[in-house]
């Protein structure tokens, strides 16, 4: 990669998810939905003037970290190499890249093992006690796992500063390590000529958003170990998917919800959940078979009504409209009851729908309850002011409230 004459740069934005209906029953093989939302977390790439140095910097979890390329050659041949070196034009950098990077390469264990030593902050004693929670370190690790796997071994590589915000807050269930695999992936398949401009809005074709998803699920895989997927293909693609458990996520067109969400910033554990639910499953089978199948057939009534809703808003039927977002508020409220049911409530999530209902809005937690996130719905003809009074509302319990949309574009670069 040739240095340009001037200094350039790119940014690539993903957006985070929400579990619209589903959670829990999906872990018994039944339906869920999940969705995008307009939150998006950004990876910025430039062009510095520190020659063979790659910075990582990320600004919400104060870290910084740097390395110089001569530390990072040994681990860019361990890995299988590409074939095939073709020339790609990103405008004013030429770029020697590997084709399309359209098969996911590996490294081997001591390829692997260097790259942990390499994610470790040398500054930190002991550092390395905490390799399997330190965010920091999981950042670096995924970040230096896609470097070393789509740079090639004949590129001049520039200084590069790869830098990454996020509106979505961390750790709260949104998806905020998916966007940051999917913004890194694409960036990297980009800048190191991998894939195409995309078009003029920015977005990317299916098979070339394919590609950066696979990427972006190895990114997944280095911090999160087994995931499931759904999160880095949301961001990837955006819009919504429908899910079974052992079968592929399919898409479907949603149409795009204004909503709020609400973090609660009650810390909660995944796994502490499932395993609660999976008790009661195991001690009432009878009861919570049904309680499961109800979630199942929201799931399935809510998809029906998200696609007649896209066919009323584009004939500009503003009462069928309305009487299909109805239907799904209370889909919403019934699935938020079957939660509650199944014990994944807690006091700061039951504000929030109390407070949604109260100004004649309908809200539900997403995600795996306990703590965490919800959103509330929020129609079209609503009134501001009950907006405005259910946000104050929010703040003043000490929650975090963010003003979005489900439904948004997947990822997306912009040129600067």
């Amino acid at each position: 990669m040739p240095v340009s004459k001037e200094r350039w740069s790119a940014k690539v934005s993903g957006p985070g998810k929400v579990i619209m209906f589903g959670e829990h029953s999906v872990v018994y093989g039944k339906l869920a939905i999940a969705a995008s939302v307009d939150l998006r977390a950004t990876m910025h790439v430039e062009q510095t003037n520190l020659p063979d140095t790659i910075e990582l910097c990320l600004p919400d979890l104060q870290m910084e970290r740097s390395w110089k390329m001569q530390s990072l050659i040994k681990l860019i041949e361990k890995r299988v190499m590409l074939s095939t070196y073709v020339i790609v034009y990103h405008d004013s950098i030429d770029v020697l890249s590997t084709g399309n990077a359209s098969s996911v390469t590996s490294l081997d264990d001591d390829g692997q093992e260097e790259i942990a030593k390499l994610s470790l902050n040398p500054e930190v004693e002991g550092d390395e006690n905490s390799t399997g929670t330190d965010p920091k370190y999981l950042a670096a690790f995924s970040f230096l796992r896609l470097f070393c796997s789509l740079i090639t071994d004949r590129q001049t590589v520039p200084g590069l500063k790869f830098t990454l915000t996020s509106e979505l807050p961390l750790g709260a269930g949104l998806g905020s390590s998916a966007a940051f695999g999917v913004g890194l992936a694409a960036c990297m398949l980009y800048v190191f000529g991998h894939i195409p401009e995309p078009g003029e809005d920015g977005l990317w074709d299916e098979a070339t958003i394919d590609n950066i998803n696979d990427w972006a699920f190895v990114a997944e895989k280095a911090v999160h170990g087994t995931p499931s997927g759904i999160d880095n293909t949301i961001s990837a693609f955006g819009g919504a998917l429908k899910f079974l458990k052992g079968t592929t996520p399919i898409h479907i067109k949603i149409p795009k919800l204004r909503i709020l969400l609400v973090n609660t910033k009650v810390p909660r554990s995944t796994k502490h959940y499932v395993a609660q639910v999976r008790a009661k499953v195991d001690k009432n089978p009878g009861p919570m078979k049904h309680v499961l199948e109800a979630m199942h057939s929201i799931c399935e009534d809510a998809c029906k009504i998200f696609e007649e809703l896209l066919t009323a808003q584009s004939m500009g039927e503003t009462t069928k409209e309305k009487e299909l977002f109805s239907k799904l508020e209370e889909l919403t409220e019934l699935n938020q009851h079957l939660l509650c049911g199944l014990g994944v409530g807690h006091p700061a999530l039951d504000k929030v729908w109390q407070a949604a209902r109260a100004h004649g809005f309908f809200a539900k937690l997403t995600g795996a309850g306990g703590g965490g996130c919800a959103f509330i719905l929020i129609p079209s003809d609503a009134k501001e002011e009950n907006v405005v009074l259910v946000k104050e509302s929010m703040v003043k319990e000490g929650f975090s409230v963010f003003e979005t949309a489900v439904g948004s574009p997947g990822v997306t670069l912009s040129r600067s």
